[in-house]
């Protein structure tokens, strides 16, 4: 299956390395676009802050003080 161009990427056997694989500006745009429009604010987070994914899941409202534009992330 490809979304915007990009094949599904499949484990390879015996691997002995991880893949280093990174999306373009514009397949990361296209990808987001594709994505239901409740997972697009986390998935636009994903691309522009260095945490892992369970990070912003468990982000709440009360994390975020919009008076000094600032993020409370307890630990990563």
């Amino acid at each position: 299956m490809t979304v915007c161009g990009i094949a599904e990427r499949r484990p390879i056997a015996n691997a002995t390395r991880r893949r280093e694989t990174y999306l373009s500006p514009n397949e990361r745009h296209c990808l987001i676009n594709a994505m239901p429009e409740d997972i697009k604010p986390m998935a636009r987070a994903m691309t522009l802050l260095p945490f892992r994914p369970s990070v912003f899941a468990n982000l709440t409202v009360a994390d975020f003080d919009e008076r000094q534009s600032t993020l409370h992330v307890e630990k990563d």
